[in-house]
């Protein structure tokens, strides 16, 4: 499994991953799930910085599903 390391954590309740692209792609989405999954936090946002507004994208990974995964 890889690693992965959030650009910031806050209140130590939701992740949050900033970009400067053109789009928010799947991979970035992914990616915070993993980050998700593997940790103590349930919300994730995606902020992007690189187009004329501000694109904002939430993902939620719940403790019920952390424990699918693990349990399979």
């Amino acid at each position: 499994m890889g690693y992965s390391e959030a650009d910031l954590i806050v209140e130590d309740t939701v992740v949050v991953e900033t970009k400067a692209v053109e789009e928010i792609r799947k991979g970035f989405e992914y990616r915070i799930r993993a980050t998700l999954a593997s940790s103590r936090q349930e919300v994730g946002l995606i902020l992007n910085f690189g187009v004329t507004k501000v694109e904002v994208r939430r993902e939620v990974v719940s403790l019920e599903q952390k424990k699918k995964r693990r349990t399979g």
